[in-house]
């Protein structure tokens, strides 16, 4: 076919639905909500003004496989708006929200079944590959397109004994032997880890699952490998890419810049480009560690207004006191809140907290004192020895307790 450029906007890991249940905040889950909403519009809004042929969606649309009816209906709306405009839309099931059992199925499959145009969906991975004939004024080209949902890993394992890594390389074997010769540009779609990429501890299955090697991959087969999955943005090679999280969902995301891929492919080779998304503000703040009695709120405030803190942002404070201050600190948290909502505009907080030793009061000590002589005196008396030595004993102890002031 003739051939011009490709265009394609590369994006995953939306997590629409994400709670932020430990953030305490007013109406926190509704606002994060909306934030993921509008850089998702704001994706699509962008496909569309660059008039792409592709939007690639690397898994993890959802959070969950069973999202919320509001949630499904405007990714909906979403996919809608690019459809009609003439773009496919192309996406694969991640681990959070591809169907945990056979029976069950993801919303977006409804879409599938009712034959929307222009979209696919693929909770698993299929038995051929994708074929999608582009025919516009500028552009006509027959892409191949690769789907590798996530495949939890136990499966592998329970059905032979190859390695995940050998496993995956074996399946884009077999569909990349199922591609015509007419296929003008080949693209891999995954939901996994890499060997060797740069992982945050989010969620401990990225830390504990195994990662593919590059090679089976088959970079040089694959004119473009759209990955997923992993939040921090990154590129494997000029070729893999990561485009990352579309917003910051943890606070070890914190220092993380936020994008979405756009894609150029052409004869002349591949061209890329980072596209920011503006994402809420999050802030943790180095430990603080409150050791006054009498005024620990005073303290934690002190420390908090020399802190440039942005108009809502989500705070993590990592407090280091003793149990008896963190009580007292406690019953000043509304004084706190008001101070963090209404003086320094933040939506939410958390608060990590390390508890100190205390030191034993004088009180405690005695106690401790007190116990040892009567621990040295039963001990003696319990020997089995002569009554007389035994007297002598007792006599020896008491007086060498009360010469080193033993009560």
């Amino acid at each position: 076919m003739g051939q011009k450029v490709l265009k394609i906007i590369h994006t995953a890991d939306f997590h629409l639905g994400v709670s932020f249940r430990r953030i305490i905040g007013r109406n926190v889950n509704e606002t994060r909500r909306e934030d993921f909403r509008k850089n998702i519009k704001k994706i699509f809004d962008i496909a569309i003004k660059r008039d792409v042929d592709l939007i690639l969606i690397s898994g993890d649309i959802f959070h969950r496989s069973d999202p919320s009816n509001r949630d499904f209906v405007f990714i909906a709306n979403q996919i809608g708006r690019a459809t009609e405009k003439g773009i496919y839309v192309v996406a694969i099931a991640g681990n959070h929200d591809k169907p945990k059992t056979i029976d069950s199925h993801n919303p977006l499959q409804a879409l599938v079944e009712a034959h929307a145009p222009h979209f696919y969906y693929f909770p698993s991975t299929p038995q051929k590959p994708l074929i999608i004939n582009i025919n516009k004024e500028n552009i006509r080209a027959q892409v191949g397109i690769i789907p590798i949902p996530f495949i939890d890993p136990r499966i592998v394992y329970q059905i032979g004994d190859e390695n995940y890594s050998t496993f995956i390389g074996n399946l884009i074997s077999k569909l990349l032997d199922k591609l015509p010769s007419t296929i003008d540009y080949k693209i891999l779609m995954a939901h996994l880890t890499v060997r060797g990429s740069q992982i945050r501890r989010i969620w401990s299955i990225q830390i504990n699952e195994p990662d593919v090697a590059r090679s089976d991959l088959k970079e040089h087969e694959f004119d473009y490998i759209a990955l997923g999955h992993i939040h921090t943005p990154q590129e494997i090679s000029k070729r893999i890419i990561y485009p990352g999280s579309i917003e910051r969902i943890d606070f070890s995301e914190a220092d993380e810049s936020k994008s979405i891929v756009y894609v150029e492919l052409s004869d002349s080779g591949i061209r890329i480009e980072r596209i920011p998304l503006e994402c809420r503000p999050m802030i943790s703040i180095d430990t603080i560690k409150i050791e006054d009695q009498f005024n620990p709120m005073g303290v934690l405030i002190d420390n908090l207004n020399r802190i440039n803190i942005p108009p809502g942002s989500l705070l993590r404070l990592q407090i280091e006191t003793s149990e008896s201050v963190w009580r007292n600190l406690e019953k000043y948290i509304d004084a706190l809140e008001k101070y963090l909502f209404e003086g320094r505009g933040v939506l939410g907080y958390f608060i990590k907290r390390r508890m100190l030793k205390e030191a034993p009061s004088e009180k405690d000590i005695s106690s401790q004192i007190v116990s040892l002589r009567e621990a040295v005196l039963e001990y003696i008396k319990a020997m089995k020895i002569d009554a007389r030595v035994k007297e002598r004993a007792l006599e020896l102890a008491k007086r060498i307790m009360n010469e080193v002031n033993i009560p």
